[in-house]
């Protein structure tokens, strides 16, 4: 026992002495620090390589260089970054500076201190971020600038905004115009690389709750950092176990993200102008965002087109379509409220959005419309539409969400209030065998005895309608298995009252017609759906999805019909306090419900293979439909109950930059009650509607193929989508028309013979020396085949015909291109297209159409020195080949702006817009379709001039960095 005691002694002094030395050692050369160094990208997030990095003490001396270089190294699977240990001797207690630089970007440093106690043991672990250079001289005479517009950062799209030269005073919509592979439409829908945006966010947020055009029109450009485009997942995605090809299927969004400065500023803007011909605008808008709570407060008001109050200004718009400047002459007012909290540490979020909108118009129209009969026989119909109409509505969004590590919670509640008030003229009158034309347009002026019948009316529109949807989403992750289980039940219900008063006068060439009428028209309707999935991983390539969703659907649609006595009395009509000789017409006053039941089974499979990702969704649906309609004394009741079977297959593959989609899915409709049910309504005089008990369901089959490729060397893009789409049974109105009398009947029926296939294609890219140059064309393929029903009966019914099914096959193709010049604040561009449409049919009475559609013109933005700036579209449309030679006509559009910035930072701008200067634009539309042929003038807008006044500011208790 002794002898071991002195051996373990022996071994505790030999173990001390060896111990020793090492910790005299620690305490001796106390002449260094380990330091952990990772160096990004502000922009791209991304690690960078080959950073400068330089030591320097209290004084500036330079003490030590290092050439940092980031890799990786694979060990079992796991990837570890290599970091540079910077070892210098430095002295406890002093302060120093570490400074990283790389040619292209800001020098970023750090100064810190050396501490005392903790010297020689601890290790810091920093992070620095690396700006891009806005100012890189490149040569001895040229200065321009270096930046990079968008990189590619995994999965995500980033677009460096401080990379596209704006205008002063630019909003967010001028931005998303310039970057690569987006189109922005005129009403704040936008596509990237021919994909449709389903949200635009701000900072990750949907804050503008499905109305992207209030950010569009009032978020300043400047305080914008970047935007990114990606696939974004929903709120309780985490719970999830999901692969790269499965992220790459969510919704896409695009996500504006703020500048640092600029959070926690109030951003405001003021506009106010008005014009010629009496067009007057005002808006303004407040702003402010956080770390956890944004709001923002507008309201707008205008009679000169934005039809929702903050639609793109069709004054600066560079894509000019001559159709779409034919804007109604009406008055918009909208206001609205966004708060949003998020609690990203509790991971708590709610938020909610109030808007309003009190609106009028006033719509005139004329038009003439050509019907194809069969047997070399057709008719014409002219028509006089005057219809004002006052509206408006209140909605409230509001969502509140509360994460936990295995379960996600999520509530909406959604309101809807709305009232319509109108007054309707119309007067019409149809012709048989008559020749269409154009200058009938003007007036009713043909003689009587040529027409089948001339008609009056005046009608009172009053309707009151609200809905609600309550939403509740549970989802909960099984602690044993990983599994996922997800409930959720969404209620919505609606209420509609309408009251219409019409008074109209049939005058035909057999007898005279005069009503004095009054409906009431209640509807409502109440769904519930209730869903639950079950989501697992098979294995690591094979993840299976079964699902069950009950829906239950009650709607609700009466109509009580009173008849006035009396004559006609187009000016005033009778109201029911002063109408002793009211009646009802219970032959077409009517109750019609239906009530609808749907279970639906469902199994989602989806495998993925390195590139490859498939997914298949095969569900099944059995539905009961209990359809009532108390019309005609008696109760029409029908039951309907069949299994539908839509199954979808989408495909991905992506290989050496490229992506290809393969898309497939099918869909059932069943036909309505109105549709269905063994009726006849009378009510209007020259229109009447009769069911259809025989009505089979219609099936539609959709494919489509697409190719997605960028290079962002020189921000290249290409993209092209192959897709045809086919309906059987498709549900067509068969329609027979009396000559003598002028009525159509409508019966619905099916038809085969609608598909219709498309070749969609687009491509974009910079080039040039400095990548100034910027070319974008977009090319179009249409066929499609219309199918419809036509039938005649003439002379007293004494010759009748079947009805024939009628194809219009239309052919349309397009080409678009531009090429644009962008140095510093000046973008000039030439935009030029073409468009060739045929249709052609096997109605002998069809006349058919072929024309061709083109415009050219250049256009020009320049933000010129003292803060003005100039904006100029020079368009001409040309229009040719087509047989009615009134359709061939030349059009030059000019519209153009100039601006005035002053004020302190600019925050002034007097602004004056030009639409349609030369007063070129025609109110004439055309429609082509199996019925026949539609060409309608509106009172449009026209030309005018608008001088407004805007101001812009933000408040910051920070400084701010413009």
């Amino acid at each position: 026992m002794d002898v071991r005691r002195k051996n373990c002694v022996r071994y505790f002094i030999i173990c001390l002495l060896v111990l020793m030395p090492k910790g005299v050692l620690c305490q001796q050369k106390n002449d260094s620090i380990p330091i952990e160094v990772k160096v990004y990208n502000s922009f791209t997030r991304e690690k960078m390589d080959s950073v400068t990095l330089k030591l320097f003490d209290a004084n500036g001396v330079l003490l030590a260089t290092e050439l940092m270089r980031t890799r990786a190294k694979i060990s079992e699977g796991v990837v570890i970054d290599i970091v540079p240990n910077l070892k210098m001797k430095l002295m406890p207690g002093n302060s120093y500076r570490l400074c990283a630089s790389q040619k292209g970007f800001v020098e970023v440093c750090k100064d810190f201190e050396v501490p005392v106690k903790l010297y020689g043991r601890n290790v810091d672990k920093w992070e620095l971020e690396m700006e891009l250079d806005k100012d890189l001289m490149l040569d001895a005479v040229d200065v321009v600038a270096s930046k990079v517009k968008m990189v590619m950062n995994g999965d995500t799209l980033v677009y460096n905004a401080d990379a596209f030269k704006l205008a002063e005073g630019s909003m967010l919509d001028k931005l998303i115009e310039q970057l690569p592979g987006v189109t922005l439409s005129d009403g704040g829908q936008i596509k990237v690389n021919g994909q449709f945006v389903s949200s635009l966010l701000i900072n990750g947020k949907d804050f503008f709750k499905g109305n992207p055009t209030v950010a569009l029109q009032n978020l300043p450009a400047y305080v914008v950092k970047n935007v990114k485009v990606y696939n974004k997942a929903k709120d309780d995605a985490y719970l999830y176990e999901r692969s790269d090809e499965e992220r790459k299927s969510d919704p896409l969004v695009m996500d504006v993200n703020l500048k640092k400065e600029f959070m926690g500023t109030v951003l405001g803007n003021f506009d106010a102008g008005y014009g010629s011909r009496d067009r007057y605008m005002a808006k303004g808008f407040l702003s402010r965002f956080d770390d956890k709570l944004s709001t923002a407060v507008y309201a707008s008001v205008n009679n000169a087109g934005f039809r929702d109050g903050f639609s793109r200004d069709r004054s600066r718009s560079v894509v000019w379509d001559a159709s779409s400047l034919s804007t109604n002459d009406a008055t918009y007012r909208q206001a609205g409220l966004n708060v949003d909290y998020d609690d990203k540490i509790t991971r708590r979020s709610a938020g909610f959005t109030l808007e309003g909108c009190s609106n009028s118009q006033n719509n005139r129209s004329e038009s003439t419309t050509l019907n194809y009969m069969p047997y070399s026989a057709s008719y014409s119909l002219l028509s006089q539409d005057r219809r004002r109409d006052s509206y408006g509505w209140l909605r409230l969004d509001a969502s509140t969400s509360m994460s936990f590590s295995r379960l996600h919670w999520i509530a909406e509640l959604n309101g809807y209030i709305g009232r319509n008030k109108a007054m309707a003229y119309k007067r019409s009158g149809q012709l048989y065998g008559f020749g269409w034309q154009i200058s009938d347009l003007d007036t009713l002026t043909v003689r009587e005895r040529d027409f089948i019948n001339l008609y009056k009316s005046v009608e009172r529109v009053k309707s009151d309608n609200w809905n609600a949807r309550l939403g509740h989403l549970i989802t909960y992750k099984l602690p044993f298995t990983g599994d996922v289980i997800n409930l959720s039940v969404i209620g919505y219900h609606s209420d509609s009252r309408n009251k219409n008063m019409l008074s109209n006068m049939l005058v035909s060439r057999s007898d005279n017609d005069v009503r004095n009428d009054y409906y009431a028209m209640p509807s409502r309707s109440t769904n519930v759906k209730a869903t639950l999935t079950y989501d697992y991983n098979l294995n690591k390539r094979v993840k299976i999805t079964p699902s069950y969703a009950f829906v239950y659907t009650d709607y609700r649609n009466d109509r009580d019909l009173y008849h006035f006595g009396g004559d006609s009395l187009m000016s005033v009509l009778p109201s029911l306090t002063d109408s002793i000789s009211m009646s009802i017409d219970l032959r077409q006053s009517y109750v019609n419900r239906t009530q609808t039941r749907t279970h639906r089974a469902g199994l989602k499979v989806r495998y993925t293979l390195d590139r490859l990702s498939v997914t298949a969704n095969l569900p099944v649906s059995i539905v009961d439909k209990d359809m009532l309609d108390t019309r005609a004394y008696s109760g029409l009741k029908q039951k309907r109950s069949f299994t539908a079977f839509e199954p979808s297959v989408n495909c991905h593959i992506m290989t050496g930059g490229h992506n290809f989609y393969v898309n497939y899915n099918m869909t059932v409709n069943s036909p309505n009650a109105n549709q269905v049910l063994d009726y006849t309504d009378d009510t209007n005089l020259l229109m009447i509607k009769k069911g259809n008990p025989d009505l089979r369901n219609s099936i539609t089959h959709s494919a489509s193929v697409s190719f997605y490729q960028v290079r962002f060397s020189n921000s290249q893009i290409i993209n092209a989508t192959l897709s045809y789409n086919k309906t059987l049974h498709a549900i067509a109105n068969g329609r027979t028309f009396d000559a003598l009398t002028g009525v159509t009947q409508i019966k619905p029926m099916n038809i085969e013979g609608n598909w219709n296939t498309e070749l969609t294609g687009s491509y974009e890219s910079n080039f040039g020396k400095l990548q100034r140059f910027k070319v974008k064309t977009t090319v179009n393929g249409l066929i499609a085949d219309n199918a419809d029903y036509q039938s005649l009966t003439i002379s007293d019914g004494n010759q009748s015909h079947n009805l024939v099914r009628s194809i219009v096959t239309n052919y349309d193709a397009s080409c678009t291109a531009e090429l644009t010049y962008n140095v510093d604040k000046l973008r000039v561009g030439v935009r030029g297209g073409i468009r060739g449409i045929w249709a052609e049919s096997n109605l002998d009475s069809f006349e058919s159409v072929h024309g061709v559609d083109s415009h050219v013109g250049p256009v020009v933005s320049w933000g010129l020195p003292y803060g003005f700036y100039v904006e100029n579209t020079l368009m001409l449309y040309c229009r040719t080949g087509y047989t009615d030679r009134s359709m061939n006509r030349n059009s030059l559009i000019w519209n153009g702006a100039v601006a005035k910035s002053f004020g302190k930072s600019n925050a002034w701008t007097l602004r004056v817009d030009g639409v349609d200067i030369l007063g070129e634009l025609r109110n004439l539309s055309r429609v082509v379709n199996a019925q026949g042929v539609t060409e309608t003038w509106r009172n449009s807008i026209g030309r005018f001039v608008l001088a407004h006044l805007q101001y812009r500011f933000s408040i910051s208790k920070k400084p701010k960095q413009q």
